[in-house]
């Protein structure tokens, strides 16, 4: 079977000493990442995930489960945050990731647009083989982008509020969403 399946990556050791692209997975996290992988229907035949450590460690434990291999890619990282300070209140983080999905074309959360994150998970996804069942670990932000673009009908925001850590799209050849998995 041909498709793509999207993995949002386990739960995050947050930190607010190190930067979100270097964190990790909590204990519960790598526990989570090894049972979501029986929870999900159709076992992928190829595995990504992004460079950020909390997808490749994702990723690491999937395959594992799986038995087959994971490989690092550029392109499906989350939406460059750099420079943006860590935000301990969660109603703050919410406002402004709302405000990333509103105004797609506007700077307002980081060093990258929705719309050039978007274009650039495009383009990785579009590069992967797409033959078999192909699996990419990446973050929130970017999935929701890529899945909300191609079904029109879900609203960004709310998608984004129901994922998990971890959590699992199935879409067809064409990007539509078949089926989820959540934890």
């Amino acid at each position: 079977m041909a498709g793509l399946l999207l993995i949002r990556h386990a739960e995050t050791a947050v930190s607010a000493a190190i930067l979100s692209y270097e964190w990790g997975l909590t204990v519960d996290g790598r526990l989570q990442a090894k049972r979501f992988a029986h929870k999900l229907p159709i076992p992928p035949d190829r595995l990504y995930n992004s460079e950020e450590d909390k997808a490749v460690e994702t990723g690491r434990i999937l395959a594992d489960q799986f038995g087959i291999r994971c490989q690092t890619i550029v392109g499906v990282q989350e939406h460059d945050r750099t420079g943006v300070p860590y935000y301990p209140s969660r109603a703050d983080f919410e406002a402004k990731i709302a405000d990333f999905f509103t105004n797609p074309d506007q700077l307002v959360f980081g060093r990258e647009r929705a719309t050039e994150a978007f274009s650039r998970f495009s383009r990785a996804v579009a590069a992967l083989p797409q033959k078999k069942m192909t699996a990419v670990v990446s973050h929130g932000t970017v999935i929701t982008l890529f899945i909300c673009h191609h079904n029109p009908t879900l609203n960004p925001i709310e998608f984004w509020h129901k994922l998990t850590m971890p959590s699992a799209f199935y879409l067809d050849e064409n990007y539509q969403l078949t089926h989820t998995v959540f934890i």
